[in-house]
């Protein structure tokens, strides 16, 4: 069995290191010559964390307690296009600690919801600069696109962008994927009376896996990765100078 997949994420302003599409959806190929029909395109929602349970089972071993994801093998050895399983009809995306580039060298928690039509994001720490802070902005590498948007910062038309990649943002994300209201993730409907209970609902859902899976920001506890040490990258001052 050969499985095909990458990295999270453009290496661009809004896109790695974030849970919006460009930072998150990344290709997935598996070939398995005689047990995996050929050819074929599903459009279920999966996950990275059902590669290994996925193994485990072509192995013909058990995933172990401690995952949380579900083997893809059905879904695989399914001849049918598009959405062969209707339970999955959305992915739980989160982010936590990715680079040094915050004093105390904390991460920028998020958790979110992408469902087919609606992405659902929850800034569980909005005081903090998701981008690292100021002046860096380390948290997105550097970039042609990076070096543009931060010389014109407030020039007419291009501050929008620069706002939403390196500001600070709401506790609560809400975008409509309609290809005809915003297909690049731009405006934030959280906020909107006619958006309520479409919000709420993700919301339900995304706390009702949290809790399942045990999540500690969840359950309220400290996480441990917060104040792990983190090895191999200098100290903010060092890199500031």
């Amino acid at each position: 069995m050969v499985i095909v997949t990458s990295d999270n994420g453009m290496p661009f302003p809004r896109a790695k290191a974030d849970l919006y599409d460009y930072g998150s959806r990344v290709p997935l190929a598996v070939r398995r010559p005689e047990r995996i029909p050929a050819g074929r395109v599903a459009s279920d929602f999966a996950s990275l964390v059902e590669v290994a349970p996925t193994i485990l089972e072509a192995a013909g071993l058990e995933a172990l307690p401690e995952m949380t994801g579900r083997s893809l093998l059905d879904l695989l050895a399914s001849r049918r296009q598009g959405r062969v399983d209707a339970a999955r009809d959305h992915v739980i995306l989160a982010r936590e600690r990715h680079t040094p580039w915050r004093e105390g060298r904390v991460g920028y928690p998020i958790r979110a919801l992408r469902s087919d039509r609606h992405l659902y994001i929850r800034n569980l720490e909005p005081d903090r600069w998701p981008a690292g802070d100021p002046p860096i902005l380390g948290e997105v590498d550097p970039s042609p696109t990076k070096d543009f948007m931060r010389a014109r910062e407030d020039t007419l038309g291009i501050e929008h962008y620069y706002e939403s990649a390196f500001s600070k943002r709401p506790g609560e994300e809400l975008y409509d994927l309609d290809l005809d209201l915003d297909p690049g993730e731009m405006t934030n409907v959280a906020t909107q009376d006619c958006y309520a209970k479409i919000k709420d609902s993700l919301a339900a859902r995304l706390d009702q896996r949290l809790l399942a899976t045990a999540d500690p920001r969840a359950l309220g506890q400290p996480p441990a990765w917060e104040s792990n040490p983190h090895y191999g990258r200098l100290t903010l001052e060092q890199q500031r100078r």
